[in-house]
């Protein structure tokens, strides 16, 4: 039988060895999904809304297990893992709260003749689909983007103070619930920006989480005298857009780059010379301290100047390696240089 083995990024050790299905018991999986559909589609959202309570509970009874799996077969950092979880979790418990109002039938009226129609949101069946590696738990889950974006339609009043508290408690004590509430007002207001500047329901999702991953480790950065919240996170998301605008075109990726507060009144000149710049010497040393493997990838893509499509192939490895090797290398980095090298 064929096999398929699952291996770290970072230490290149094999993690898991998985036998790949045979056509029967993939057949047999789908046809099990397809009667626990029948099933499910006759409760109603009220009835369906205890489940997803369920599923939310449950990421965060094995978030540390999650985390750690993501971060042996990814290679992206734990904290990340744990936000990744937090963020899964909220998706399904706004999705109970309001679902049942998103999913009501609609009874609309013809302003001519007064017909009388009703729009009603029907399932249709089981959904299969491959997802790509980087967002392990937040990829399936953000099918229900949708649904929130939907719900939240009907709320455009905007609580500025409570935006701006939320942030503090997020910065100062790190609150996971002022994420939550967080989350469910900009999600669905960064999808619908997303969606108009990505070709795909992927890459928009990709800008929801990034931001908000953003804004859990730099809440600390902002300052409600400078401007408003709202301001502050749409910043964090042009960031994150023109990020991944310049990956989707080759160009070098900013993997140091933090977002900063207020952009617009940075007082550092682009013409100015950065004494942190990694072909410095003190930045040069730390490097070769680094494993060979992730040597090989900061020089290739910082020195040499090569997209990380091209290390794939000059190195003959996949690019989810490089960019595992790439993040663990900046991380490492980043602790020995400290912030002021970003």
């Amino acid at each position: 039988m064929s096999t398929i083995t699952t291996i770290n990024p970072a230490t290149e050790k094999e993690i898991h060895t998985y036998d790949i299905m045979t056509e029967k018991q993939a057949t047999d999986r789908l046809e099990s999904c397809h009667a626990a559909f029948l099933q499910w589609r006759e409760l109603t959202p009220q009835e369906q809304a205890p489940y997803l309570k369920m599923v939310g509970q449950k990421l965060r009874d094995n978030a540390d297990e999650l985390a750690t799996l993501m971060t042996n077969e990814t290679g992206k950092l734990l904290k990340d893992g744990h936000l990744e979880v937090e963020l899964c979790a909220a998706i399904f418990d706004y999705t109970a709260e309001n679902g049942p109002d998103a999913l009501a039938d609609e009874e609309r009226k013809q302003a001519l003749n007064g017909k009388r129609g009703v729009i009603s949101y029907q399932p249709i069946g089981v959904i299969y689909s491959i997802q790509p590696w980087n967002f392990p738990l937040y990829q399936p889950v953000r099918v229900l983007a949708d649904l929130n974006v939907k719900s939240s339609n009907t709320t455009d009043k905007i609580n500025h103070p409570q935006l701006c508290q939320w942030l503090n408690d997020v910065a100062s004590a790190r609150d996971k619930k002022a994420l939550t509430d967080l989350f469910q007002f900009f999600a669905p207001k960064i999808q619908r920006i997303a969606r108009s500047k990505f070709p795909n329901e992927a890459q928009a999702s990709e800008v929801v989480q990034e931001t908000m991953s953003n804004v859990w480790r730099k809440a600390h950065l902002f300052d409600k005298d400078k401007g408003a919240a709202t301001t502050w996170v749409y910043t964090v998301m042009r960031n994150v857009t023109f990020n991944m605008l310049r990956k989707i075109k080759g160009n070098k990726e900013d993997n140091l780059s933090d977002d900063i507060w207020p952009l617009a009144e940075s007082q550092v000149s682009e013409d100015e010379s950065f004494d942190g710049h990694l072909e410095n010497k003190e930045p040069l040393s730390v490097i070769e301290q680094l494993p060979e493997a992730q040597q090989q990838v900061v020089k290739g893509f910082y020195f040499m100047e090569m997209s990380q499509e091209q290390l794939a192939n000059h190195l003959n490895l996949p690019l989810g390696t490089i960019k595992s090797r790439l993040r663990l290398a900046l991380a490492k980095l980043k602790v020995q240089l400290g912030e002021n090298h970003d």
